[in-house]
């Protein structure tokens, strides 16, 4: 299965959305970890294949938190 990273990107007067290959489950979440201090990253969903198996979006206090995932 191809995994990947989905994320929803702020530029200046714009939100763009981006995705980036991740290789395997464990690179996926290594990923998130590496840019969760990054305020430019608004959302970020975690795909196996078609099927998304988490998200993650910024709270009031602007962390990036785990809205739901499937592991």
């Amino acid at each position: 299965m191809k995994w990947s990273v989905k994320y929803l990107l702020k530029y200046s007067d714009v939100n763009r959305w981006g995705e980036s290959v991740a290789y395997g489950r464990a690179n996926a979440f290594s990923w998130i970890e590496q840019v969760k201090d990054n305020l430019n990253f608004l959302e970020i969903s975690i795909l196996c294949g078609p099927r998304v198996i988490g998200e993650w979006k910024r709270d009031e206090r602007n962390r990036l938190r785990r809205v739901w995932s499937a592991v």
